[in-house]
């Protein structure tokens, strides 16, 4: 990475960087907005489950019932994978899924 210069000929940059941030991630037009106009930093909390379908404990579901989850925030659809996820009762019996 270089920053203030320019892979070619055209030499360095000639002002002042006084600002300069790294994420891990792109970010949204709104985020990208924000930070330009500097009135709000970016949500950098990852959302949490709020809420699921069955709820936890829950006894006599059947095998083929529809897992639900409810998550803290909007998710952005770009950021959802389909990446195995599992299910357990917290006990012995384990699950694994996809979206």
């Amino acid at each position: 990475m270089a920053i203030g210069t320019r892979y070619t000929d055209w030499g360095f940059f000639r002002g002042i960087i006084d600002d300069v941030r790294i994420f891990n991630r792109a970010l949204s037009a709104q985020e990208a907005l924000s930070l330009f106009n500097d009135t709000i930093s970016p949500d950098m909390t990852p959302p949490t489950v709020s809420a699921t379908s069955p709820v936890n404990g829950a006894t006599g579901i059947s095998v083929n019932s529809v897992i639900t989850a409810t998550f803290s925030e909007a998710m952005n659809a770009g950021s959802i994978n389909t990446a195995p996820f599992l299910v357990s009762d917290g006990h012995e019996y384990r699950w694994c899924g996809n979206l």
